[in-house]
């Protein structure tokens, strides 16, 4: 069980008992439901980090669903020659527990039923592989193709990258409410207040990034000012739908002048390949996939 699914179920059961406990009246079915939609969450979630364009994910949701039916039956072959083999599973359970040898006839009995269902999986494993290969090449744009990168190349050495990641990641987004308080305190000056303050204001500002005095501190310094002058005079209103790319607008004209990356406000990619793999042959990520470009093409055709 994921950990949304245990978080999901710890959930019932302590809203149950805020209720006074009345768990025992949550049923089967909306458990079951609670379950289906933290799994619907999980595939959406890796969807929204991959940002497949409306055109992609029609793409993609096409060769994932072709690829699955074509699994399938592999998949079904492999489920019942190892149901077939129930009987010697048995023996060979038995002689563990009782500390005994398979005979030479179960144990190459055993040993072809393994080999079947092996050639099952490699046929399927090959068939993947090569649709992966397809969907990289034809479909994904090389950022895209590097988060693949990242989620295959899980080792020792991508976790400590993705670690070092994540802090960097944490330090931008303290950053970025940094710039956003920063921006909301101009905001909130009056012309007169602006006109003293905002000097000094753009000095602190810039020495949290740049060290003073260099000809790099003095000019961010000046461009930080002018910021602060564009800002003050847009509009509640706009504001409002605006205010997290002008906030990241200014923490990348700080980072810029510090000799920083810019801030990509996204936290890094940290699937493995098992979970990928997971995500693309599971049976509901070609319908979410297809829901969510419909509903952004239906978004871009009322933007018209």
């Amino acid at each position: 069980m994921s950990i949304p699914s245990r978080l999901c179920l710890i959930a019932l059961a302590l809203l149950g008992t805020a209720l006074g406990g009345r768990t025992a009246e949550v049923s089967e079915k909306e458990v079951a439901q609670g379950r289906s939609l933290w799994h619907d969450i999980e595939l959406l979630t890796i969807i929204s980090r991959f940002q497949f364009t409306p055109e992609q994910m029609h793409q993609l949701a096409g060769v994932l669903q072709q690829l699955q039916s074509q699994m399938q039956p592999l998949r079904d072959q492999e489920k019942t020659v190892l149901a077939q083999a129930q009987d010697l599973y048995l023996i060979q359970r038995a002689a563990l527990i009782q500390g005994l040898q398979l005979t030479p006839e179960v144990q190459q009995k055993l040993q072809a039923v393994e080999q079947q269902a092996r050639r099952y999986r490699d046929e399927a494993e090959s068939l993947y592989e090569t649709v992966l290969d397809q969907i990289t090449a034809n479909i994904l744009s090389p950022e895209q193709n590097q988060m693949i990168v990242a989620a295959l190349q899980n080792t020792r050495a991508g976790q400590a990258w993705l670690r070092y990641q994540m802090e960097q990641q944490q330090l931008m987004e303290r950053q970025l409410e940094y710039c956003r308080q920063v921006l909301q305190t101009v905001r909130s000056w009056d012309q007169i207040t602006f006109m003293q303050r905002a000097p000094l204001a753009a000095e602190e500002v810039t020495a949290e990034f740049v060290s003073s005095p260099s000809p790099a501190f003095q000019a961010c310094r000046d461009e930080v000012y002018r910021f602060f002058g564009n800002v003050i005079g847009i509009p509640p209103r706009q504001w409002e739908s605006q205010e997290y790319e002008l906030c990241l607008r200014l923490l990348n004209l700080l980072r810029s002048a510090a000799g920083q990356t810019a801030a990509a406000v996204q936290s890094p990619f940290t699937l493995s390949a098992e979970e990928f793999k997971r995500f693309l042959l599971d049976p509901a990520t070609p319908p979410l996939l297809q829901a969510r470009a419909d509903y952004l093409m239906a978004g871009r055709e009322g933007l018209r």
